[in-house]
């Protein structure tokens, strides 16, 4: 059982002042423990970067999965993977989870699809606008059961 994250920016606007305020630590992308930079320092995250940062982390985090939070995480088996796919409670959900994100200011689009019956397996794309005027296009997979 799993959830897979992988983003793009799609368009991002030339970069101003505000756009370079630390927003969060950058991490390694194999083992999720903080990147560190030329000199040694934890690499810093800034504006478009970090908030890609901050919805894979929601997205990969499971609802209840913080034993200090249990209303912190994403509703997977609830909303996606525990019952047949009702693509307007994904929605909705989705477009939920990304607008609690700092910096998200709309959720465009959103597109569910069962990938996998066997392994109840689904994609999930969307589409967000960052408060930069950023575009990021985010492909989530999920799966319930054994490859």
């Amino acid at each position: 059982m799993g959830v897979s994250f992988t983003a793009t920016i799609d368009s991002e606007p030339a970069q101003t002042s505000a756009g370079n305020v630390f927003r969060d630590w950058k991490l390694d992308d194999v083992n999720e423990d903080l990147e560190l930079d030329d000199t040694g320092d934890a690499a810093a995250l800034t504006s478009t970067s970090a908030i890609v940062s901050d919805l894979k982390s929601r997205f990969q985090t499971f609802l209840g999965e913080f034993y200090r939070d249990l209303t912190i995480g994403f509703d997977w088996f609830g909303a996606v993977l525990g019952q047949k796919l009702d693509e307007g409670l994904v929605r909705t959900k989705v477009e939920a989870e990304a607008l609690a994100c700092p910096g998200v200011v709309s959720v465009d689009s959103v597109s569910a699809t069962v990938t996998d019956t066997k392994i109840r397996q689904v994609t999930i794309t969307f589409t967000a606008t960052t408060d930069v005027g950023a575009v990021i296009t985010a492909v989530l997979t999920a799966q319930q059961g054994a490859t």
